[in-house]
């Protein structure tokens, strides 16, 4: 106990009076090592708590039981074993008892082990897989194996918003107040206690650089555009950004139908890692009329009703109320629709989107139990990518709208057996070919593939076509707009007019409509072949029977015809059906139903779950793949709700990606747009540019060696300083630096301006660590796919130069961080000092004084030696 601790507690004792025994409880706990000791390990816990699965920790117990049962099995062993021989040797000497009892003990334990190992432990050992063996909690330590305190249900947090919690920071300021405290009531200032003093104020600064740090800490990215590419390539200046787009925050955006501007609205507590309630809906839903896709499906077993902040109240929305009341952290689209038709009691305007929707269920029959259902899909005619569906066995089911007679014969058409491919062809101005010709190219016959690639000539009209290709399913990616990712057979077919230049066109079964003709000759512009709608003078169509086909014809009323092929050409036609009926004839007793129809709905894409084994993971626990249902209700209208479903935006009004969104109309008319993105963080006072990008590779290509951003950083015009005369002043230089992969660029304090003097730029840098509007600018992503199709065109010599679209940069601050760093300096200075200087000055001191003490021991009260003394004094005597 040190004296300066012996006064400090006389002190509390002379200056707390009795009543104020708390403060001084208080006081005197926060004086001690031991509560230090103690926030440390909290500290530690809540570390472990962040970073190891909460499965793993449940495992502990089981453990402890392990390690009691296999102590107590060596236990018992060597208290039978050696207690015994230890009785049985009590008459003989000491020697002689420690001679036996400890040579069989150790062949106890041994036997013990091999006991445990051989015998017990494999009736022990818990095997997940067959659930054999002894496990406490074992179905929660399977379920949450790999899960961490921070990602289960209702607690939602990232890694970053994990430590930045209040009970880290309560914790840490804690620990904070409690070694300041003991550092002034136990440690003496003295220069000998600098090491120590030097530990305990880097620990300090530490931890409140920590909290600093976790307070004001921003990450995130932004992208960057390039302006217009030159002629002959290269990148010209983009657009000046003025912020960036938060890597943790996320809001819920509105704004009036067709506006340009959305109005931001930060939402906290958002989940990450679980879904739920995907199934929420309103009234309208499809999902609700008719019941969800999936039947079987478990009901939500986690509700979620989340407030958002009210609009502003001079918005145009000021009385809608929002609610974030479902999640799907990694969904894909699916299709629902809002059911009810416009009538007198609807107030949908004519802007709404309205399509006919068809409901088909599928299932089994069985002659006790009729149609038995398992999946219910829900389908629109009216466009492309919703026509159907794919059943487990591979069987393709599609809406075929507005078909006549016509239409539905080539769908029935016979074609030879084994026929996998087949063309309808006809010349409508031709008189050598009466109707249309049917020529089947791609089959199978006896295990063996036929393709027929020699050109056929169509009569006697001088057309002649040439199968080149043929894709059960389209290998391009369609992005004709109303078609985008739809899926379709598709026949490459060479055609040779009468008169005129050959032309390759691209048939799609499902889509006759967007046939094209690709042409021989090259467009300069991209650089592609050039396209063209199909020629008049020959129309192709294509049957597609590699699979097994259910087309559901349509006609104006919403009848429904059945029309089924199997794979290799057999066809039954149906009879025709109104609303409802069941369709059988298909594999393994699999039936379809027609379960509902609307002439007029309104498509709404909600979510369905993907499956742990198809998400990637670096859209898990980011909303990369996220959405969020919202429902939305009116102070105006009272009974008005809605519940929409948004997709996660990453880069919302950024302009450069579309934005996904859902449309609301209230009951006045209004319509608002509601969409799911990121917080937008605006720079303090500065803007960013793309001047220039560049891509550094190796001999042999392959991945890049570094890839480089030229970035020019200005004041921001519309925050600069204003002078007398209205005109801006800089608050800084402009300047240009390029980013690479380990040089990123910071801004707006400029730390590559070498004109300052060493002093000025040193605290320059040391100020600029402590503001959280310094950023730090590194290269996270870049356009690849502009870069290597240009590089390709640049080794044609079609361009000079290849040239991106865009740039992405990872923007984050790291205020404080010279604090903690200065902390850790003076730790690693006051802890050698501590356990190496401060003895040796204690040894040094202590020799001075016993020197001290010693010269003072040999020296009288004159100070003359005493032997001088002790002479002179025996010389007197024997004088007198």
């Amino acid at each position: 106990m040190s004296a300066k601790w012996v006064r400090s507690k006389a002190w509390d004792d002379r200056v707390f009076p009795r009543w104020a025994w708390p403060i001084k409880c208080v006081v005197r706990a926060f004086s001690t090592i031991t509560l230090a000791v103690v926030i440390l390990s909290a500290i530690a816990l809540y570390g472990i708590a962040a970073s190891v699965p909460i499965g793993l920790l449940a495992k502990i117990p089981t453990y402890v039981l392990y390690g009691v049962a296999l102590g107590s099995l060596a236990a018992s062993m060597l208290i039978l074993g050696c207690g015994s021989a230890w009785l049985g040797l009590r008459r003989r000497s000491r020697v002689a008892q420690f001679s036996v009892t400890v040579p069989l003990g150790v062949v106890l334990l041994a036997a013990s082990w091999f006991l445990w190992t051989s015998a017990i432990w494999p009736m022990l050992r818990w095997d997940p897989g067959t659930g054999s063996g002894f496990m406490m909690f074992s179905d929660f330590v399977e379920r949450n194996k790999s899960i961490t305190l921070r990602r289960l249900p209702y607690v939602e947090m990232s890694e970053l918003e994990f430590y930045s919690w209040w009970p880290m920071r309560l914790l840490l300021l804690a620990f904070v107040a409690n070694m300041v405290v003991a550092t002034v009531r136990r440690i003496e200032f003295k220069f000998v206690n600098l090491g120590v003093l030097m530990v305990h104020t880097g620990i300090v600064l530490i931890a409140l650089g920590s909290v600093y740090y976790s307070a004001l800490k921003r990450e995130g990215d932004m992208i960057l555009d390039s302006g217009p590419a030159p002629v002959r390539g290269g990148i010209t200046p983009g657009s000046w950004r003025s912020g960036f787009y938060d890597g943790q925050a996320v809001a819920v955006c509105v704004r009036p139908a067709g506006g340009l501007r959305w109005l931001t609205i930060p939402t906290r507590g958002v989940p990450r890692y679980n879904d739920y309630d995907l199934l929420a809906h309103d009234e309208l839903s499809a999902w609700g009329v008719f019941g969800p896709p999936d039947p079987q499906g478990e009901a939500p077993s986690r509700t979620l009703a989340m407030p958002v902040r009210t609009p502003p109240a001079e918005s145009a929305f000021a009385d809608v109320r929002m609610r974030i009341v479902g999640y799907a952290s990694y969904g894909e689209d699916a299709v629902d629709f809002s059911v009810i038709s416009r009538d007198s009691s609807d107030t949908r305007t004519e802007s709404a989107a309205m399509v006919s929707m068809h409901v088909v269920e599928v299932g089994r029959m069985d002659r006790e139990t009729g149609f038995q259902l398992t999946k219910r899909h829900f389908l629109t005619p009216d466009l492309a990518k919703y026509r159907g569906f794919s059943l487990v066995d591979g069987t393709q089911v599609d809406l075929v709208p507005r078909t006549t007679a016509e239409s539905r014969d080539e769908l029935a058409a016979t074609v030879p057996d084994g026929a996998l491919a087949s063309l309808i062809i006809e010349i409508p101005n031709s008189n050598d070919l009466r109707g249309p010709m049917r020529a089947s190219l791609v089959g199978e016959a006896g295990g063996q593939s036929w393709f027929v690639k020699d050109p056929l000539p169509i009569g006697e009209t001088g057309w002649i076509v040439q199968l080149e290709d043929f894709q059960p399913k389209n290998e391009l990616r369609l992005i004709t707009p109303g078609y985008e990712d739809a899926e379709s057979a598709v026949a490459v077919v060479r055609v040779v007019p009468p008169e005129g230049a050959p032309f390759r066109r691209y048939v799609y079964a499902r889509f006759p409509e967007i046939a094209q003709d690709i042409l021989d000759d090259i467009d300069p512009a991209t650089g592609r072949p050039m396209r063209r709608d199909p020629h008049p003078g020959i129309r192709l169509g294509l049957i597609d029977s590699s699979g097994d086909r259910v087309h559901l014809c349509i006609d104006e009323q919403g009848h429904v015809k059945p029309i089924i092929r199997r794979r290799g050409g057999e066809v039954r036609v149906g009879p025709w059906m109104e609303t409802a009926g069941v369709i059988t004839g298909l594999k393994d007793s699999t039936a379809l139903r027609l379960a509902g129809f609307r002439a007029e709905a309104e498509l709404a894409i909600r979510p369905r779950s993907v499956p742990e084994h198809k998400r990637e993971r670096e859209l898990v626990g980011n909303h990369g793949s996220a959405w969020i249902g919202v429902e939305v209700t009116s102070t105006r209208f009272d009974g008005f709700r809605r519940v929409v479903w948004l997709p996660f935006n990453k880069y919302i009004a950024s302009g450069l990606t579309t934005d996904r969104y859902a449309r609301v109309l209230l009951p006045d008319g209004r319509n608002i747009e509601l969409a799911f993105g990121r917080v937008f963080h605006m720079f303090h006072d500065f803007m960013i540019r793309l001047e220039d990008f560049h891509v550094e590779e190796y001999a042999h290509r392959g991945a890049p060696r570094d890839y480089q951003s030229t970035l020019s950083v200005a004041p921001h015009w519309q925050r600069s300083l204003r002078s007398e005369s209205g005109l801006p002043i800089e608050s800084f230089r402009p300047f240009t630096h390029v980013a690479k992969l380990n040089a990123p660029l910071r801004a707006p304090y400029n730390v590559y301006d070498t004109s300052r003097g060493v002093l000025a730029s040193f605290f320059g840098r040391l100020v600029s660590g402590l503001d959280p509007h310094q950023f730090k600018f590194s290269q996270a992503g870049w356009d690849s796919t502009t870069w290597e199709r240009t590089r390709a065109m640049v080794d044609r010599g079609e361009l000079d130069r290849p040239s991106v679209l865009f740039t992405i940069l990872q923007v984050g601050n790291n205020p404080g961080i010279h604090i903690i760093a200065f902390g850790g300096i003076l730790m690693a200075v006051g802890i050698p000092w501590a356990f190496y200087l401060k003895p040796w000055l204690i040894r040094r001191a202590s020799a001075r004084i016993r020197a001290k003490l010693a010269e003072a021991s040999a020296t009288g009260r004159d100070g003359r030696p005493r032997a001088e003394q002790s002479s002179r004094a025996t010389a007197e005597v024997t004088a007198s």
